[in-house]
C-alpha cells in the first residue's frame, strides 16, 4: 500500500508517558487495593509491567511520588475547603487515604479516566494513528484524504469494489474521491457513513458518535440495528449518537481544530477541560464543587495550549496546581 504521509503539527509528544502513566495509575490501585485484601495478583501484575520496560517503571515510580506527595494532599484539602459538601478524606495511614482519594476523584466526575483495554486493541489494528496533541494528514490508496485530529486512530481495507475505513478512536476529517462504483464507507461503533464524493467529519467520544458533513451528502445507518432506515445528511448537518437517542441538528462552519484552535462559547468548564485534556500529555482534573458551574468563553491556539491554562485559570480566577502528570483546578 504506497501513500504519501505528512504531519500538520506536533504540538505534544507525550502520548506514550501519558499512557505508560494512566497504565501505571491503574496497576497501581489494583496492587494497594489487593494489598489490603491479603491478595497476590495485583502486585504481581503491578511488578511484572514495570519490568516490562525502563519506561513503565519510570511511569510507576512517578505516579507512586505524586500519589504520596503532601502537594497533593494540600490540593485536595484546599478543594474540600472550597467544597465544604465533598466528603472529607481520612489521613490515618498513607495507604488509606490515598485509596479514599482516589475513590472520592472517580465519585465526583472529576474527569479521571484510565485507558480501556479496548484501546490498546485499537491501536494495534490502526493503520494511521495519532499521538496526544498530534493532528497527522494523509491521501489513501484512492487519492481522498484523511486528516486525524488528536489521539486518534483508523483501519483501512480497500479493494477492488469497496473502500472501507474504520474509525477506532477520536476524530477524522475525509475528502473522498468520487468512484461511484467503489462506494467509500466509515464505520464507527454503531454508525456506518456511505459516501460517494464528499468532504465530512467523523467523531467518537466516550459513548457519543458525531457526523459533520462539510460537503455534498452521506447516508448515514445504524449497525447495532440492522434493517433500520437509513438517514441522508447534507452539508452542515451534524448527527449525534448518543446511547439510544441520534439527533440531527445544524452545524455552523468548520470545527475550530481544523484551524489549530480550540474555541469555547459560554461551554461549561468541566466540559472546557475534557476537550483540553483531548490535547495535553498531562491528565487534566476539575475539583471542588464551587467552579464545576463556571462557564468559558474563549479562544486558544493548539500550539500555545500549555501556556493557555494559565490564561484560563486567571480568566476565570480558579488556580491551577501542576503536579507530574496531573493539572488540578480547584
Amino acid at each position: 500500500m504506497s501513500e504519501s504521509k505528512k504531519n500538520r503539527s506536533s504540538h505534544r509528544p507525550g502520548f506514550l508517558k501519558r499512557r505508560n502513566s494512566e497504565r501505571a495509575l491503574e496497576l497501581w490501585l489494583k496492587h494497594k487495593q489487593e494489598s489490603e485484601e491479603a491478595g497476590e495478583t495485583g502486585a504481581d501484575l503491578y511488578e511484572s509491567w514495570q519490568r516490562e520496560h525502563p519506561d513503565h517503571a519510570r511511569a510507576a515510580k512517578e505516579w507512586e511520588q505524586f500519589l504520596e506527595s503532601g502537594e497533593l494532599k494540600a490540593a485536595l484539602e484546599k478543594a474540600e475547603q472550597a467544597a465544604p459538601r465533598t466528603p472529607r478524606f481520612s489521613a490515618s495511614s498513607t495507604l488509606a487515604f490515598w485509596k479514599r482519594a482516589a475513590l472520592s476523584l472517580v465519585a465526583a466526575s472529576f474527569l479521571f479516566w484510565v485507558l480501556p483495554l479496548q484501546e490498546w486493541i485499537a491501536l494495534s489494528q490502526a493503520d494511521h494513528s495519532t499521538q496526544v496533541g498530534e493532528q497527522y494528514q494523509g491521501t489513501l490508496p484512492d487519492g481522498s484524504t484523511v486528516i486525524l485530529n488528536t489521539d486518534s486512530a483508523l483501519q483501512i481495507s480497500f479493494s477492488e469494489h469497496h473502500r472501507s475505513v474504520r474509525l477506532l478512536k477520536g476524530e477524522a476529517m475525509f475528502k473522498v474521491t468520487s468512484n461511484p462504483e467503489r462506494p467509500f464507507t466509515v464505520a464507527m461503533n454503531h454508525q456506518r457513513i456511505t459516501v460517494v464524493g464528499t468532504q465530512f467529519i467523523a467523531r467518537i467520544s466516550d459513548e457519543t458518535e458525531e457526523v459533520l458533513v462539510l460537503e455534498g451528502k452521506v447516508r448515514s445507518e445504524s449497525q447495532t440495528e440492522p434493517g433500520s432506515p437509513g438517514r441522508l445528511l447534507q452539508a452542515n448537518d451534524r448527527l449525534v449518537h448518543k446511547g439510544d437517542i441520534v439527533s440531527v441538528t445544524k452545524a455552523k462552519g468548520v470545527p475550530a481544530w481544523l484551524n489549530g484552535q480550540l474555541v469555547f462559547d459560554a461551554t461549561p468548564l468541566p466540559q472546557a477541560i475534557q476537550e483540553m485534556d483531548r490535547y495535553l500529555p498531562q491528565t487534566l482534573y476539575v475539583m471542588g464543587r464551587s467552579i464545576r458551574d463556571r462557564r468559558l468563553t474563549a479562544t486558544y491556539h493548539l500550539d500555545k495550549l500549555d501556556q493557555d491554562v494559565n490564561v484560563l485559570a486567571e480568566t476565570l480566577n480558579i488556580q491551577v496546581w501542576r503536579m507530574g502528570p496531573v493539572i488540578l483546578f480547584y
